[in-house]
């Protein structure tokens, strides 16, 4: 398995040289908001210690510490200030935020922010500084830092080709190493039922599922990287593999074509059951129900569907799937939960979805990203342009520099959208993020068309770091140039 330290380097993400008597400034990813280097180095010895006064920063210190091995070190946590090389503050600062930090190196390294998660991305920080390991010169300096946006993701698609545990948890890692903060995995799809299920042991599929100790080992590693796992159970679309598994699911005098019946109360039910064993296994605040690209002709007919359309007055189908989506919120909002959906209604018609749906916007189809701001939806921008990874048909590095969170493109086939043709909205706090989104890839192809790591199998595009430079765009928005950023990212 890779390790942090050959993660970091095929990231581009070690220091430069040094040159002469002083260094070079590091080349880091994200590029923090405020840099200011100092005259002077200092060096680290192979042994080194790191305190942190605060009880909450122990896991930090602890996490930081094991990983500081993959660079050469030997790390271990003390409670004498010191004698420390290596300090790890909570302090009081509201302009840091919930996830901003402070790093100044002088005669020693101090880390401060106001929360455990401002203090992790500190030492994320730091590991770049110091990858190149022991009795290496390191620059007097001081960082500032904080993100742009709150939703930071990577989502990942082993219900259509199924990918090892190791392989998710590697990939928290990763994610972690460049700030990404949430881990979107796609569960469930027409091809299998990737979740372990308790109530319906024989729903997952034979050979391609988790075990529930697997995903709540996922759990807790991820817990430590500060990476939310965001999990996903496609419905009433792309649900082939549970309706095929569970009756419950078919409307009424019906064939199975892999949507869910959203009227019947049984299905429902089983639905309900699903999401709650979903939601014990995953504590994150996000729960995602795809729902986009539903076929909704079995619902015509069935004397559930049509039952429930006269009860609530809903003119046709759409009606009936925006009725579902507001069900479905309503039972993940009783679980103290927010509801994701994939761009899939138009927000001016009626009847209308709840306004604390999150919409994850993909393709422009139904609405434009500034109709669903005005109806009041949180936005996460997963444009097919520039943001999707599909094999053969992926943006490069380049595109994806010069891209910022505030464009929205599109994929017409067999063309995708260059910058000036993408539409492009106003700054608003209600573009809450950014997903890159690598969808029907199997296993070997994630690490060579995210990260630039290997080849590429036959008939997918060429190696390039795309996570990383999404990585920084979701990080620090449109404001570091896109030459530095290509320049950061593909240095060797």
């Amino acid at each position: 398995m890779i390790g942090l330290k050959e993660l970091l380097m095929a990231a581009c993400l070690l220091l430069l040289a040094s040159c002469c008597m002083g260094v070079e400034k590091p080349n880091l990813l994200p590029w923090p908001k405020n840099v200011t280097i100092g005259n002077g180095a200092i060096t680290l010895p192979k042994r080194i210690t790191i305190f942190a006064p605060a009880k909450e920063a122990a896991q930090v210190a602890s996490t930081f510490a094991a990983d500081l091995k993959e660079s050469g070190f030997t790390a271990s946590v003390i409670d004498k200030p010191k004698a420390a090389n290596i300090t790890l503050d909570l302090i009081k600062d509201d302009s840091l935020g919930e996830e901003g930090y402070k790093i100044s190196i002088d005669s020693g390294i101090r880390i401060a922010a106001p929360t455990e998660t401002g203090l992790f991305w500190g030492t994320r920080t730091l590991l770049q500084i110091l990858s190149n390991g022991p009795d290496k010169n390191i620059p007097k300096l001081t960082i500032w830092d904080k993100p742009e946006l709150k939703y930071r993701a990577l989502m990942v698609d082993p219900a259509r080709n199924f990918h090892s545990i190791e392989f998710h948890k590697k990939m928290v890692k990763t994610l972690a190493a460049c700030k990404m903060n949430y881990y979107h995995i796609h569960f469930t799809d027409h091809q299998s039922y990737t979740l372990p299920s308790e109530s319906y042991p024989d729903l997952p599929t034979k050979g391609r599922h988790y075990t529930k100790d697997q995903l709540t080992e996922l759990v807790r590693l991820a817990e430590d990287y500060h990476v939310t796992i965001v999990p996903e159970l496609d419905c009433p679309g792309h649900a082939g593999a549970m309706v095929d598994a569970i009756p419950e699911f078919t409307c009424q005098g019906k064939g199975r074509i892999g949507v869910i019946c959203p009227s019947s109360e049984k299905s429902i039910k089983v639905l309900e059951t699903l999401l709650t064993e979903v939601m014990d296994i995953f504590p994150g605040p996000y729960v995602h129900i795809g729902a986009d690209e539903v076929d909704s002709s079995n619902w015509t007919g069935c004397p559930d569907c049509e039952a429930l359309k006269v009860k609530e007055g809903l003119a046709d189908n759409h009606a009936l799937y925006k009725h579902f989506i507001n069900r479905m919120n309503r039972f993940i909002k009783d679980k103290g939960r927010r509801m994701i959906v994939w761009e899939g209604f138009s927000p001016s018609h009626e009847p209308k979805i709840d306004k604390d749906v999150i919409v994850e916007q993909f393709e422009n189809a139904y609405a434009q990203a500034r109709e669903y701001i005005a109806a009041g939806h949180d936005l996460i921008n997963a444009s097919w342009s520039p943001l999707y990874v599909v094999r053969n048909i992926s943006n490069s590095t380049e595109d994806l520099a010069r891209w910022n969170p505030l464009y929205f493109g599109r994929f017409i086939p067999p063309k995708l959208q260059k910058l000036d043709e993408m539409v492009k909205i106003e700054p608003t706090k209600q573009l809450i993020g950014v997903s890159i989104c690598s969808w029907e890839n199997i296993e070997a192809g994630e690490e060579p068309m995210l990260l630039g790591i290997g080849q590429s199998p036959e008939g997918y595009s060429a190696p390039q770091p795309r996570l990383l430079v999404v990585a920084e765009r979701a990080w620090s928005g449109g404001a570091t140039d896109a030459q530095d950023l290509l320049r950061r990212v593909q240095s060797k």
